[in-house]
């Protein structure tokens, strides 16, 4: 009937998903570049857009083998706990990095993989409700940063699963856009250059 209405269920992520710490980077560092090596995921890897740019990616050589609660999965979502506050989806070409300590790992639970997209857990993590609610929470002075356990009583919103793969694709075609617009920005700086280079 037309009085049916969606009944959106709200739960804490902590709730939905496993929440681990990233590693303190110093302490396992090797002196030299023998060690182990890994791709690293650096505050800049992380941005509004909920990707993980490979590109950003550093590097890490570890002096033992990581443990695997360290490593980023295909799935996993990675948030930033200095503000901007902004989660990214782990895709396979991020699988395989090192996670620091100024971000921790989301991995849902294995009941909660069927009805939430991890792309759109991070969205929402990065959408304008999520982040008031963070700010609320952000401590320090010099180095700010949010305590994971602010992060773990989160309410996220479990709607239908159609309803979040169009926030995806939705959010896929504004970052495209942006892309490109970026692209001829840049296209027109140097064309501007150019000119008044030729002029002086």
């Amino acid at each position: 009937s037309q009085n049916d209405t969606i009944r959106v269920i709200i739960l804490k992520l902590e709730e939905i998903s496993n929440i681990f710490g990233g590693v303190v980077l110093l302490r396992k560092e090797a002196k030299t570049r023998e060690g182990h090596k890994y791709k690293l995921i650096t505050l800049k890897s992380v941005s509004k857009s909920g990707i993980i740019n490979p590109s950003d990616l550093g590097e890490y050589h570890a002096k033992e083998e990581l443990p695997e609660k360290y490593i980023a999965k295909e799935g996993d979502i990675i948030v930033r706990i200095r503000p901007p506050i902004y989660g990214g989806y782990v895709d396979k070409e991020v699988e395989g990095a090192v996670i620091p300590s100024y971000f921790i790992k989301i991995r849902l639970n294995k009941e909660y993989i069927n009805k939430l997209l991890p792309k759109f857990l991070a969205l929402y993590i990065n959408s304008k409700k999520a982040q008031k609610e963070f700010n609320k929470d952000i401590v320090g002075t010099t180095i700010t940063m949010i305590k994971p356990t602010n992060i773990k009583k989160l309410d996220i919103p479990i709607i239908p699963l159609d309803k979040q793969k169009q926030i995806i694709k939705l959010s896929e075609l504004i970052n495209r856009e942006l892309d490109l617009l970026n692209k001829l920005i840049e296209l027109k700086e140097k064309y501007y250059n150019n000119i008044i280079e030729k002029v002086i």
